[in-house]
């Protein structure tokens, strides 16, 4: 007789929900569901719980708390040492160890090692990184372009962030070059394209290439 409890097919493609404590994965192969009350087929449990595939690999989690990454076969990709893992943003996720951030990329390649207090998910071309409380900024091929000297660099709704040092404010584009220095004691971005700043107590209109359009005496 077959020991495999039979389960309906959705199971198998959306596994959160379907493994409980009644419900595991076997350790051999990740197909064959078995009963965790059939005393006659005793198994050792490896995951706590597997969350649903998606382009044929899962996260898990162990009995110990911690996440890692499998593929359909049961192949560990990532071991299971991790406090979390993201989700997969343009094809990148943070993952989370010690308190400490990294990335990976869909074919589970660490990209960046698990160094940082804090990075951004990767939606744009460019992320921002924390590193002992200063910012930095990581383009899309994972190379720092903006050293971490920053006391912050600011999110927003265009393709530019404000980015502070030394009390000074400047401006950086998507890719993460400078495009206004930090030398400016306040900078606003106003409605057509413009650039506020103030240094010495005047105002300038700036262009988002740092180009002066006016100034206010």
């Amino acid at each position: 007789m077959n020991k495999f409890t039979y389960i309906p097919l959705i199971c198998l493609f959306s596994f959160t929900g379907c493994i409980d404590n009644k419900l595991i994965l076997d350790n051999i192969n990740l197909s064959q569901i078995i009963n965790k009350q059939d005393n006659k087929n005793p198994i050792k449990y490896k995951y706590k719980k597997v969350f649903e595939f998606r382009n044929n690999i899962a996260i898990v989690q162990s009995y110990s708390g911690k996440f890692g990454i499998i593929d359909i076969n049961n192949n560990i990709l990532l071991d299971t040492i991790y406090d979390k893992i993201g989700n997969f943003y343009n094809g990148i996720a943070k993952i989370t160890i010690n308190n400490k951030v990294g990335l990976i990329d869909e074919r589970i390649n660490i990209r960046i090692k698990p160094i940082y207090q804090n990075i951004e998910d990767f939606v744009s071309n460019s992320v921002v990184v924390k590193i002992y409380n200063k910012y930095a900024c990581i383009n899309k091929n994972f190379e720092i372009k903006l050293t971490p000297i920053y006391s912050n660099i600011y999110s927003s709704a265009t393709n530019f962030r404000k980015i502070k040092y030394e009390n000074k404010w400047g401006l950086i584009n998507k890719n993460c070059k400078i495009v206004i220095p930090t030398i400016y004691d306040n900078l606003e971005e106003l409605p057509s394209n413009i650039i506020k700043v103030k240094k010495d107590n005047k105002t300038y209109f700036l262009d988002y290439q740092g180009k002066l359009i006016t100034l206010q005496k």
